[in-house]
């Protein structure tokens, strides 16, 4: 599985959050373009919140990101017209959109193994080519 590199690549996230901490959500998928950061810089930034280098990648753009309530919620990187591919989980953020520190998301390359025998187990599912995934 070839690694595709996502280094200060820019990204979408995407969510159903809200602008305000514990508000309520949008009736409609919202999506952000974010700049995905170099894991040493995410690793200084957020040492005290236990961020794991390599199974982990965060963003930022300053006045807009990840909201409250996104968690769960698909980051992606553009592999041609109209396709992407995700590439993180949305972890954790600011209480606010877009705050002063960058979003964490889970790499689903460091869970890939996990999830394909998960879900692969059940109802014959076949998992597509991962040549591409981080």
């Amino acid at each position: 599985m070839a690694p595709l590199p996502i280094l200060a690549k820019d990204a979408v996230a995407a969510g159903w959050g809200s602008y305000y901490y514990k508000g309520p959500g949008f009736q409609i998928l919202r999506h952000t373009s974010v700049t995905i950061y170099h894991d040493q810089i995410c690793a200084m930034i957020h040492r005290h919140y236990g961020y794991t280098p390599g199974l982990q990648c965060c963003s930022l753009k300053r006045s807009t990101g990840v909201c409250s309530g996104d968690s769960g919620g698909p980051l992606m990187i553009r592999t041609g017209v109209d396709r992407f591919q995700q590439v993180g989980v949305t972890s954790f953020g600011s209480k606010e959109c877009g705050g002063k520190y960058p979003d964490v998301f889970t790499r689903v390359s460091g869970y890939a193994n996990w999830l394909t025998q998960g879900v692969s187990s059940s109802a014959g599912y076949t998992p597509l080519d991962t040549t591409y995934m981080i």
